[in-house]
């Protein structure tokens, strides 16, 4: 491994790239640079697995020389962070009539696009073979 003070290490890894990028963000405030490497995960919307994974989650690095100023930077923000019981916060009512739609919940047009390109292709391939058959 090599000495260098400048060489970038990993200081800590996130699940997504909006808390990879919120580390950034706490050590921007303590005055340490550092970067998030989103990869193909975040590319295709997806999050890790959970900690313990390191395929999907996203590293937050910074030069080797602000490695231990950057761990002290977030166990601190960590340890002064405020846990919030989202069941006592009051919302107040809603201002709109639009209703509510779940999260992931596909249109059903879209559904049926998606199912009619399926068959479209499954079709297409099906001439095809019998074509290079005769």
């Amino acid at each position: 491994m090599s000495d260098d003070p400048d060489r970038l290490v990993t200081v800590t890894s996130a699940a997504t790239e909006f808390a990879a990028n919120v580390a950034v963000a706490v050590l921007a405030d303590h005055g340490i640079e550092a970067k998030a490497f989103a990869g193909l995960a975040s590319w295709w919307g997806v999050g890790g697995p959970g900690k313990g994974s390191t395929f999907w989650n996203i590293p937050v690095q910074v030069r080797a020389r602000d490695l231990e100023r950057a761990r002290a930077a977030l166990t601190e923000n960590k340890r002064d962070s405020v846990d919030i019981d989202w069941d006592a916060v009051e919302l107040g009512d809603r201002e709109d009539d639009a209703p509510l739609t779940p999260i992931g919940h596909t249109p059903m047009i879209v559904r049926v696009a998606i199912w009619l390109g399926l068959a479209l292709m499954l079709a297409a391939l099906i001439a095809g073979i019998v074509l290079s058959l005769r």
